[in-house]
């Protein structure tokens, strides 16, 4: 879900970033036809090894999510990491990143909405009931109301309000939205706490600040240690790259993890914080990060338009399981076999068809949606870049006023 850095200097290249960009999308909306469309495993009297194989592969919905996180660390707070936070950058920080995310976020939102009254129109019951998926184990129609488009809006999602309809996967843009707007003071902090002689206060200030936010987000912050992996990750293989041995570990060890996470016999954030760990070591290495050469371009199509793909496809296949089950074509979700594996591939050709079409619309234009709120100037953008500048503005002037010699300290 996160945009590619507009350039990049001579030792790094995105190759790898955009493989798991639609690698990681493709999981989630794959993970999420198998769960729709397809009876659960333990529903199955003795699936074969391809069968146990095949389900365990469109499982890793969740942990693709995880991906996304450490890859927006890396991108996002990475690049502001690297180039600075100043006035100036950080209101372009802001632009860049209210941009990115609003351009198909407000669209996603209306679309969400007319699938889920075309969806009520057909099938009813569908939306007003929870339980046909353990990915819609909730009641849509009672999602839909203007309050909790409102809050989807302003992305609070997950911690004031559900998501908005039958759109589940909306959570995990409020959980990037919220670091987006966040660590630039983070950032600030750890600026300051570098100088020797920082103002106490204002660190006092700062780390009060950070547990308030802590303790009003909670389900936000439980995350936010992965993102900054990604941060972590751009620095190191930018100042003191890791040797291509730990990445080759870090490589190995990722498929492990990934098969440790699904029986759930550990808890999640552990698991996730583990794999999590094993691909910021991976991206430590810029020679690894490069990725395949002969994927770049096709990797690069396909992650062009995933962010559209991942805020849309749910409500578009909530939608499909509406019109099968109205028209009886599907009573029920299926028993895995040949009709089912044609219907899962159906089903996801739609998905990034109608995806990819989004994407010319929307993501497609982040680009001009820049320009003009460069050239047309964003209030709120610039007041936070305002408030995190003079932030750390303050902790300079300090640290500097303290060391500079007074009256009593002049030298002999």
């Amino acid at each position: 879900m996160s945009d590619r850095p507009i350039s990049a200097t001579g030792r790094e290249s995105f190759r790898l970033i955009d493989l798991l960009r639609w690698g990681s999308a493709c999981l989630v909306a794959i993970g999420h036809v198998r769960n729709l469309f397809f009876s659960d495993y333990t529903s199955l009297a003795h699936p074969s090894l391809l069968l146990k194989a095949f389900y365990a592969l469109t499982g890793l919905g969740h942990e693709a999510v995880i991906v996304f996180f450490v890859i927006s660390g890396y991108l996002v707070g990475g690049g502001l990491a690297v180039h600075g936070a100043n006035r100036v950058s950080l209101t372009d920080y802001f632009i860049h990143r209210f941009s990115r995310i609003y351009v198909v976020l407000v669209p996603a939102l209306a679309v969400t909405a007319f699938f889920d009254y075309l969806g009520t129109m057909v099938q009813p019951t569908l939306y007003l009931e929870a339980g046909w998926a353990s990915a819609l184990d909730f009641s849509a129609a009672k999602n839909d109301e203007p309050l909790v488009f409102a809050c989807n809006l302003v992305n609070l999602q997950d911690a004031f309000c559900p998501s908005f309809g039958s759109n589940g996967p909306l959570w995990s843009l409020a959980y990037e939205w919220f670091y987006y707007l966040t660590f630039p003071a983070v950032l600030g902090l750890a600026t300051g706490l570098q100088q020797k002689q920082s103002a106490s206060r204002s660190i006092a200030i700062g780390v009060l600040v950070i547990l308030a936010i802590a303790w009003l987000f909670p389900k936000y912050t439980a995350y936010y240690p992965i993102w900054l992996m990604g941060v972590a990750a751009r620095l190191v293989s930018l100042r003191r790259p890791l040797s291509r041995y730990w990445a080759y570990g870090a490589l190995a060890a990722l498929p492990v993890l990934l098969a440790i996470s699904r029986p759930h016999i550990y808890p999640a954030l552990i698991t996730d914080f583990l794999i999590g760990v094993a691909l910021a070591t991976l991206l430590c290495n810029p020679r690894i990060t490069s990725g395949p050469r002969f994927l770049s371009g096709c990797s690069a199509t396909m992650a062009g338009f995933s962010y559209s793909l991942y805020v849309v496809h749910f409500p578009l296949l909530v939608l499909m399981v509406a019109l099968l089950t109205s028209t009886g074509v599907m009573v029920a979700r299926l028993e895995p076999g040949a009709a089912a594996l044609g219907l899962l591939v159906a089903c996801l050709a739609l998905a990034y068809a109608f995806a990819w079409a989004f994407s010319l619309v929307t993501e497609r234009q982040t680009a001009r949606l820049r320009r003009l709120l460069s050239e047309g100037g964003v209030p709120c953008g610039a007041s936070l870049a305002g408030l995190f500048a003079a932030f750390r503005g303050r902790l300079s002037r300090e640290a500097a006023q303290r060391s500079r010699p007074g009256e009593g300290d002049q030298p002999r």
